[in-house]
């Protein structure tokens, strides 16, 4: 091995550390699904054929622990037939892989005709098969049930797909056109890696290169160590706690008894509870990597968090346990759960032993995976909520991240954009925020989580699955902390009683019109969603006259629910609407309800005041369309319009519109007034945008 100095050592880290981001940044901007070009759920590292992990990007940590022995795994199943080209996957959590739905690329580099590493990519699929759509099936009881199991697969031969084998893995996907896509994102990806570490190999050359690495690897032990001999020894424990496994397990325990000697740790999770039913059960190497996920989140935040870092510990599990599940078992959701309760109990039991260093727990996961139809499109889709994040925990130094996430991932997933989301699916946002108090108390509060209320506005029933935990045990306080609150989340659905849902559900109907959620997520209490939204028809320099207005309006209306107060009811659009003269008018202005235009006098205005049920983007779209169709057939010479929510001040002044709505983006904005008019492909009306 060459001799190398610390200069060329810390220059090839940090190339190292800039090769993985690189590759990062290529999936970034190339993968198709919203649960990767978003919410980037996937990530990147360089391993060597031995399964030893030598750099990682900043992205989803219990991913790469795992990722040694899917490399292992790989390089052991195909031995000497490994050559340059070749492209291989995995997934299987009995070969390496975290769960199904993590499939993993791997681009072998070669030193001349020897394979040396692996760049690696592993990314989360928005479906992977299964007998429920959104790669989490609640209600599996055996691993085949879950998805497509892929072993050890080459799928690129000496540069040339095995287009049998694609097509193969394709047809087992519900959107093979975003399978697809995602698919050669990972691979362009891991082939970035690839290029980069040839070039940096080609640069210092591959002796001074690889003693560089070993020096890295040798100098991240070092620190590692020494973080944790300042530690008091002794013998610590732990102890954390699931809800349930969704079918007749429940308060489902993990227990970690950790022994520290110098700097030399020993953790013990063989007292664990037993293998479950459901699909909370690790599989091994996401149990290896929950355990040296936590040994990161305790050392050094600038120590590379490679092999030689995780050197220090020696792990102990029983087969057959809830964290080291038999062969066979499901284990989808253990990625997050029981991954985070590893987590838990063995930063518990090492408080007493590092308290400047412990943080308490970050919130619990509960997503959300809706499968129906877009109404606008006609095509299939799958969503995956990564919105309402929970809070991250507090530090030893201050508060915890609002919004931060789950503990396993660290802020490494990201929650999708709202108005990305909105216009990739038929779905509207009422209310998105921070949800004050939720974390736990103490000297540093934990961070809040989110309330978010949520329309889907679909025309046909769709379905969707819950997975996630948390409903009963909230994230964890440390060190005499307040424990945060749990999630609650409440489906509204037209002809039924609302009812909470639970956080391993399969099956669940989402009814078109007025189907939503009020998501207390994690931290959350309930809260009663409010607000009203307007829709205003004004008439200028009409032929009719005020009887005449009035009687359009009446036209509209198929019942009366009150004096002075007409119902508009079309199409499952329904509303209060009022009629009022101009003094009424100013009223409305003055109040902010509706915006001021010119020429006041020349006004007569009716309201449609939209009930809260009702109140979302197409509703009130297809609200105005419709009176202006009415007043247009009955002579109205001209018409201003306006979605109105209260608060507005952005007017959109137009040669025959106004329109004004709060809280959305221009791009929104535009959107819907070219297609909430739209009917048989022709445009009902169009706005020209001249927003500030």
């Amino acid at each position: 091995m060459a001799d190398v100095d610390p200069v060329t050592v810390s220059v090839v880290q940090h190339r190292l550390h800039a090769i993985v981001e690189e590759m990062g940044e290529a999936m970034l901007r190339t993968s198709y699904s919203q649960i990767l070009n978003s919410s980037r759920d996937f990530s990147t590292a360089i391993c060597d054929l031995g399964g030893r992990l030598i750099a990682q990007a900043e992205h989803v940590p219990i991913h790469v622990g795992a990722l040694p022995w899917a490399a292992k795994s790989v390089a052991e199943f195909f031995g000497d037939d490994i050559h340059p080209g070749d492209v291989f996957l995995l997934n299987d959590p009995y070969h390496g892989g975290n769960h199904l739905p993590d499939l993993t690329a791997f681009v072998p580099i070669f030193r001349d005709a020897k394979p040396m590493f692996w760049a690696i990519n592993r990314a989360h699929q928005s479906d992977i098969g299964g007998s429920t759509h959104g790669a989490y099936n609640a209600g599996a009881t055996e691993i085949w049930q879950e998805g497509i199991r892929v072993t050890p697969l080459r799928l690129y031969d000496r540069g040339v797909v095995r287009r049998d084998v694609l097509e193969m893995l394709v047809t087992n996907v519900r959107h093979p056109h975003d399978f697809r896509g995602d698919l050669a994102a990972m691979i362009g990806s891991a082939h970035a890696g690839q290029r980069r570490m040839l070039a940096l190999a080609g640069e210092f050359g591959w002796d001074t290169t690889l003693a560089a690495i070993e020096a890295v690897l040798d100098g991240a032990e070092r620190q590692a160590r020494a973080v944790i001999a300042a530690w008091k020894d002794g013998v610590y424990h732990g102890e954390a706690f699931l809800d349930d496994d969704g079918h007749r397990y429940n308060d489902i325990y993990i227990r970690a008894t950790v022994t520290k000697r110098g700097s030399d740790l020993t953790i013990d999770l063989s007292d664990s509870h037993e293998q479950v039913v459901g699909f909370v059960n690790s599989s091994y190497p996401n149990m290896r990597s929950a355990v040296v996920v936590a040994l990161a989140y305790l050392i050094d935040p600038h120590t590379p968090k490679n092999d030689g870092a995780f050197r220090p510990v020696e792990v102990i599990a029983k087969p057959g346990t809830v964290v080291w599940a038999n062969e066979g078992a499901p284990v989808t959701l253990c990625t997050n759960h029981c991954s985070q309760e590893i987590l838990e109990a063995i930063i518990k039991a090492l408080a007493p032993a590092c308290p400047d260093r412990a943080m308490a727990g970050w919130g619990r996961r509960f997503r959300i995976a809706i499968q129906g139809r877009d109404p606008r499109t006609q095509k299939p889709f799958i969503w995956h909520m990564f919105q309402a994040r929970p809070g991250g925990g507090a530090s030893p130094v201050g508060d915890g991240w609002p919004g931060g996430g789950e503990w396993q991932a660290a802020g490494g997933i990201k929650f999708g954009s709202l108005e990305v989301t909105e216009v990739r699916f038929p779905l509207f946002f009422r209310e998105h925020e921070f949800r004050p108090g939720s974390g736990g108390d103490g000297q540093y509060r934990g961070g809040p989580g989110c309330v978010l209320e949520m329309v889907a506005e679909i025309d046909e029933p769709a379905r969707a699955n819950t997975a996630g935990d948390g409903v009963k045990y909230g994230a964890c306080g440390i060190l005499g902390g307040k424990d945060g609150l749990p999630h609650r989340y409440v489906l509204h659905s037209e002809g039924r009683q609302q009812r909470v849902l639970k956080t391993k559900e399969v099956g669940i109907e989402v009814r078109p019109a007025t189907g939503r959620w009020d998501d207390f997520a994690s931290f959350m209490v309930p809260r009663q969603p409010g607000g009203r939204g307007c829709v205003c028809i004004a008439y200028r320099n009409s032929s009719l006259d005020m009887p005449g207005r009035i009687a359009h309006m009446r036209a509209l209306c198929q019942s009366a629910p009150g004096p002075g107060v007409l119902a508009y009811v079309d199409g499952g659009v329904a509303g209060w609407c009022s009629v009022a003269p101009k003094a009424t008018y100013r009223a409305l202005v003055n109040s902010r309800t509706i915006p001021h235009v010119q020429d006041e006098a020349a006004w007569s205005v009716a309201c449609f005041v939209v009930r809260p049920a009702f109140r979302r983007r197409g509703l009130m779209h297809q609200l105005l369309d419709g009176a202006v169709e009415h007043a247009q057939a009955m002579g109205a010479a001209a018409l201003e319009g306006y979605p109105v929510d209260p608060g507005s001040e952005r007017i959109d002044q137009t040669s025959g519109y106004v329109g004004t709505v709060q809280l959305f983006e221009a791009h929104r904005f535009r959107r819907v007034c070219q297609t909430a008019g739209r009917r048989g492909g022709k445009p009902r009306w169009l706005v020209r945008r001249e927003l500030s």
